[in-house]
């Protein structure tokens, strides 16, 4: 795990503070040399443990912020803790622990392949520089690719043994814009409005406590977020792509009311693109009724 990771979560009941790394083993790398913009966090550096509006203040002198060095430290084991309720995470073999390693939800997806996602790349226009939580089991290949292009990514999954063997894989690769998370986790540790882009599938299985539910997705996502969801056909009974498309609409939560949608089949699984746009007029909503003459 990286100090990185610190900024992009938070307690559920204090997210003004910023979480503290605690009783670190650290294992020093070589300097980053990933293309990325500096400061790579925007609000809190994790590897001083200060908000950047104190950070100047608490500074030592002649001291600067290196980032390329931080991510060059993999934090192997430690805590996170949160300094006013004491909640602790913790992180063991360079990934941060689930609290609740069951799964969520016993519904077993199929693979998700890369030609999901050599389109999806396209309908979403991944840009280097920004940030995408997987919330779905995306394939290495890429997450390598992002990598390589400068597009960092935090990934949630349930199965710890595979989890920690991409940490090991990514650790060799040098892949130090990619945090890897053991799920499922409490949706309340990821800190609003901090993503650009966020992958997931429904049923959700990567977090706690919201089966089948993304009305967590809209607070997560900045104001120019894009959200992609991948519905798996065979968890649905029905076989009309029309009846498929009404239910998917069904599932989406109020906060996307001003978001553009389309929907594609690839495989295995309907997908979703949820983009903002202009706000959806009543008639865009609800074709059938009709409005009265101005």
């Amino acid at each position: 795990m990286k100090y990185r990771l610190v900024e992009l979560l938070a307690c559920p009941e204090h997210p003004d503070e910023l979480l503290r790394v605690m009783g670190a083993t650290i294992s020093e790398m070589f300097p980053c040399s990933d293309d990325f913009q500096i400061p790579l966090c925007s609000i809190g550096c994790g590897y001083l443990g200060n908000w950047f509006i104190d950070i100047p203040a608490s500074l030592p002198e002649h001291h600067r912020l290196d980032c390329r060095r931080c991510l060059g430290n993999e934090i192997e084991s430690a805590t996170l803790d949160c300094p006013i309720c004491g909640r602790v995470l913790e992180i063991a073999d360079g990934v941060l622990l689930s609290p609740d390693p069951e799964p969520s939800d016993d519904f077993e997806l199929p693979p998700i392949n890369q030609k999901i996602f050599n389109i999806i790349e396209k309908k979403i226009s991944l840009k280097p520089g920004e940030l995408v939580l997987g919330l779905a089991g995306i394939p290495d290949s890429v997450i390598e690719k992002w990598c390589s292009l400068g597009i960092e990514s935090l990934l949630i999954e349930n199965d710890l043994s595979r989890i920690i063997a991409k940490h090991a894989r990514t650790c060799t690769s040098g892949a130090a814009l990619t945090h890897l998370i053991n799920g499922p986790v409490d949706p309340g540790i990821l800190r609003d409005e901090m993503f650009d882009v966020l992958v997931m599938t429904i049923p959700i299985t990567t977090l706690s406590g919201t089966p089948g539910s993304i009305e967590i997705i809209p607070p997560l996502l900045r104001k120019s977020g894009r959200a992609v969801v991948l519905f798996p056909r065979a968890a649905s009974r029905l076989k009309s792509d029309e009846d498929r498309k009404w239910m998917y609409e069904a599932s989406i939560p109020e906060g996307f009311a001003g978001y553009t949608r389309s929907l594609f089949h690839v495989g295995d699984y309907d997908v979703m693109i949820l983009k903002p746009g202009r706000p959806a007029s009543i008639k865009d909503r609800y074709p059938d009724i009709e409005l009265p003459d101005k």
